[in-house]
Order: structure tokens, then sequence, then C-alpha cells
């Protein structure tokens, strides 16, 4: 039995699974219909595989949504976009209805106010001493950036925010999400610049005839790889399993070669 992993437009971040029936077709990218608690919903398929850990509580895909499958380059952009916003990856592929957007906009803007809160909110040493302790921390020497503090490990920025009076009205979730900017911004930040990068290569096209077998520069699996499987982008040809980064580069620098030349030729060619 076929299990689709499954992005529904709920407030969560784990995928659901299905199971795909007989005769659907079903591939990553697919936006499909099926039930989710009580009501019927849209999702979008992530990936498929042979099981599921919940075999016994698996539903069926009801059909397809009848939307275009969403392309690999895309499908790639949304899973590092949904690890940057600590939003389900539904949320990327706009398959939410107004409400469910405005639920989402909300707690964006929750998280917004949580991390204006701590950067520039300051907890004084006997403030701060009861929450330190209880993690076994370091003491504070003066009064510092309630930030700064919730950037150590075990201290969460719930207890800081208690610690001096603010925030009540925000959620909790709101709160973890800040929390977890502060102490993983490095990470965070890597993300982003990788999907960004990734948002450069969705937009570099590739020419479905070009002739690899003759790239040199590309290792011999890359060249096998992306003549059978024809890429029509640098994202796509980046998910190919076998294509490492350098073979990415050289690549890109064998396709600007051949621009040039063309570009060269069609200059020196007698009229």
């Amino acid at each position: 039995m076929a299990i689709a992993h499954v992005a529904m437009p709920i407030a969560a971040w784990q995928y659901f699974d299905y199971w795909i029936p007989d005769g659907l077709d079903v591939v990553r990218g697919d936006a499909v219909r099926a039930r989710l608690g009580h009501r019927r919903s849209v999702g979008v398929v992530v990936s498929v595989d042979a099981s599921s850990d919940f075999a016994d509580r698996v539903q069926p895909i009801d059909a397809l949504a009848g939307i275009a499958r969403l392309p690999e380059d895309l499908m790639a952009m949304a899973d590092f976009v949904s690890a940057y916003y600590q939003a389900p990856i539904g949320l990327a592929h706009g398959i939410y209805d107004e409400g469910e957007r405005a639920i989402i906009a909300g707690r964006f803007a929750a998280e917004d106010e949580a991390r204006r809160l701590a950067e520039s909110t300051s907890i004084r040493p006997e403030a701060a001493a009861p929450v330190l302790a209880a993690a076994k921390s370091t003491p504070l020497a003066h009064s510092v950036r309630i930030a700064e503090v919730a950037r150590r490990q075990d201290i969460t920025l719930l207890d800081l925010f208690r610690a001096v009076g603010v925030g009540e009205e925000l959620t909790p979730e709101a709160v973890v999400s800040t929390e977890l900017e502060l102490k993983y911004e490095g990470y965070f930040e890597r993300e982003r610049v990788q999907a960004d990068k990734l948002r450069r290569m969705g937009a570099f096209a590739l020419d479905p005839a070009l002739p690899y077998a003759e790239m040199r520069s590309l290792s011999f699996e890359a060249r096998q790889k992306l003549a059978a499987i024809r890429p029509i982008t640098l994202a796509q040809a980046a998910s190919v399993p076998g294509v490492s980064p350098t073979d990415l580069q050289n690549l890109v620098i064998e396709i600007e070669k051949r621009r040039r030349d063309a570009v060269t030729m069609s200059v020196t060619e007698p009229r």
C-alpha cells in the first residue's frame, strides 16, 4: 500500500499520512483532497512512501484537487521557507483560505511583537536569578536585554517574560518560535541564504537539449543522471541524486561559456 505524506493547512509542523487508492496517480507536488478530522481539506503531497508508522489509522486520499502539480523547484523552495518561518509547508504553496491566512498572519504578528519585546526589554540580575538558578546557568552581573539571556541553553523566553511581567498577551507558541529564532539564528540565517540561492536557481533555465555528455567538467555520474532526467531549471538539477554542488557550479560555467560562444559566432559570421 503506497502512502502519501501530505502537508495540510493547519497550524502544525508535521505531515499527515494517507494511503493512495489503486488507480490514483499521486506524486510529490500534487494537491489532493482528504479528510482532516471532521472536515475535508486540500493538502500538498510532500513525498510518497511504501509504509506508515500509523498504518492502523491512515485514511485514504479522496481525489486529486484539480490544481496543477507544483514543480520541484517550488517544492524545494517551500521546504526552506517553511523551516525559516516555522510554519506549515502548506503556507508556502498558498493553499490556505482567507480565514486560515488571517490566523497565520496573526501568529506572525505575535512573533514580531515577541521579538521586539525580547530585544527592547532589559532584565535585572535579581529578576533573572530564579530562572537562571533553576537552569544552573551563570547569574547576571548587570542588567541585559532579554534576548541575550534567551540565547542561553535551557533558558526559556517565556520564563524571562514572566520574570519581568511582559508579554502576557502573547501565545506560548509565538514566544517559543521567537525563542528558537534567538537561539538558532545562525542556523536560520544559513537557511535563508540557501532559500535565496534556491530561488535564483529556480530562475536559471536549462535547455532540455543540453549536451551533458560533452560537459567533461561534470562528474561521470552527473552527466549520466542529467542526460537521463533532463531538468529544466538549475534547482531541479540540484535535486538530482549524484549531482554535487561542484557539478552545479561547473554546469553554470559550461552553459555560460556556450552562450558566449554562440554570441561570438553570431557576431563573426559573414552577412
